[in-house]
């Protein structure tokens, strides 16, 4: 029988489901206009990066099935944590592009848009994610202390 342990610190929650793999998650916040929300952020490289970087702001747009938009600068990726599709509520950076994804919607086709999505977090709710402002918005990403 596998164990699970989970270990808070400093913002940092360590998923354990025995010896042989562990995640690390980093809480942060998502703040939109006079709005917080909660997200984590896994441990992929491109995560990792992302992390080293906050507080960071970035402007996004909405569309059918998310908010995306340009980062100033691209993040480090690993190829192998390259994936087709998302699922709601993921937060994906999409190199080349150097786009960053708020995902709500599409889950059901993701996988049609390539191999290219490199998950790196989710929004806790999915529902305030969709409660997000029409338009171009700015989210300001900071780590949850």
């Amino acid at each position: 029988m596998k164990k699970l342990w989970i270990v808070l610190f400093a913002g940092i929650t360590i998923l354990s489901a025995g010896a042989q793999s562990m995640t690390y998650e980093t809480k942060v916040r998502l703040i939109v206009g006079a709005e917080t929300y909660t997200a984590v952020l896994n441990d992929t490289t491109s995560a990792v990066d992302l992390i080293s970087k906050l507080p960071y702001t970035v402007r996004v747009n909405r569309s059918a099935v998310d908010y995306c938009g340009r980062l100033d600068k691209p993040l480090e990726t690993r190829t192998g944590e390259a994936q087709a599709g998302w699922k709601n509520g993921d937060i994906s950076y999409i190199p080349g592009a150097d786009w960053i994804a708020f995902f709500f919607g599409g889950e059901e086709s993701s996988a049609s848009y390539g191999n290219n999505q490199h998950i790196i977090g989710r929004v806790e709710n999915l529902d305030s994610l969709k409660a997000w402002p029409k338009g171009s918005v700015a989210v300001r990403i900071e780590l949850f202390e």
